[in-house]
C-alpha cells in the first residue's frame, strides 16, 4: 500500500487520491473528501470484510477457489474411474471360466456403470455451476461499469442545467450554509437470476439554509453532507431528479 499516513487493512485497497481509492477491481471516484474518508475510516482501514465492494470481491474469489476444489475431485474422481475400469477388465477374465463368476461379474459392471453415472452427473452439475459463476462474474463486471457511467451522467446532468459549469467555490460556499440530504424513490423488480432487487426510479434533494451556521465545512456530527444513495452524492435545492434505467 502506499506510503500516505494510513494504516490501511483492506487487502483489496491498492491507493488513494483526493477524491478516489484505487481497489483491486476498479477506480472508484467520491464527490466529496469527507465521503471518501468516512468510507476509508469506516471500512479501509478498519472494517473492511463489510465493505459492499470487498464483499462482491470475496464471493468472486470464492466463486474459483470452489471451481477448482470441483475441478480437481472431477480429476481425481476419473483417475480412480480409470483404476475401476482396469479392475474391471481383470475380474471379467476370471469370472469368464464359470457361470457362477459370470454372474458375479455382471453384478460388478452394474455397479460400476452406476458409479460411472454418477462421475458423470456430477461432472455435467460442476461444469454448470462454472459456467454460472462466470456468467455472474460478467454480469458484476458490466454493472459496475454502468454505474460508474450513469453517475458521471448525473453529475453532467446538473452541471448542464445550471448553465454548463461548477464553480468549486461556490459550491463550497453553498456547503458550508446549508444542510442536504439526497434519497431515492425504488420499487422492487426481478432481475435475470429470478431474484427481487430495488430499482431507483427517482432522487430527491431535500435542503434547508442554516442561519448562523460556523465558517468551514459542514461536520458529520450535525447531519450535513451528501448522504449515498445507490452508491453516489449529489444534492439539487428544490428539485428531483428523474433516474433512468437504474437497475439492469
Amino acid at each position: 500500500m502506499p506510503n500516505n499516513g494510513r494504516i490501511t487493512l483492506c487487502p483489496y485497497y491498492r491507493d488513494e487520491k483526493n477524491l478516489s481509492i484505487s481497489c483491486e477491481d476498479i477506480f472508484r471516484r467520491y464527490r466529496w473528501l469527507a465521503q471518501k474518508k468516512r468510507h476509508m475510516d469506516k471500512y479501509c482501514d478498519k472494517d473492511w470484510s463489510k465493505c459492499p465492494y470487498a464483499k462482491g470481491l470475496n464471493k468472486l474469489y470464492e466463486s474459483y477457489v470452489e471451481g477448482e476444489i470441483m475441478g480437481n475431485k472431477i480429476k481425481e474422481l476419473s483417475h480412480k474411474n480409470v483404476e475401476l475400469e482396469k479392475e474391471l477388465r481383470k475380474t471379467s477374465s476370471m469370472l469368464g471360466r464359470s457361470n457362477k463368476r459370470e454372474a458375479e461379474k455382471d453384478k460388478q459392471i452394474a455397479e460400476l456403470r452406476k458409479k460411472n453415472r454418477y462421475l458423470e452427473d456430477k461432472y455435467m452439475e460442476m461444469r454448470d455451476q462454472l459456467r454460472s459463476a462466470e456468467e455472474k462474474e460478467q454480469v458484476i463486471s458490466t454493472e459496475v461499469q454502468y454505474w460508474m457511467s450513469f453517475y458521471n451522467g448525473i453529475l453532467c446532468y446538473l452541471i448542464d442545467n445550471i448553465g454548463g459549469t461548477l464553480d468549486r467555490a461556490v459550491v463550497e460556499e453553498w456547503l458550508s450554509s446549508h444542510e442536504y440530504k439526497l434519497t431515492a424513490d425504488t420499487e422492487e423488480v426481478i432481475d435475470e437470476f429470478g431474484e427481487k432487487q430495488p430499482k431507483i426510479i427517482r432522487y430527491k434533494a431535500e435542503v434547508r439554509e442554516i442561519a448562523d451556521r460556523p465558517e468551514g465545512p459542514a461536520s458529520e456530527d450535525e447531519g450535513a453532507g451528501g448522504e449515498e444513495a445507490g452508491g453516489a452524492g449529489c444534492e439539487v435545492e428544490g428539485k428531483d431528479i428523474e433516474a433512468e434505467e437504474v437497475q439492469e
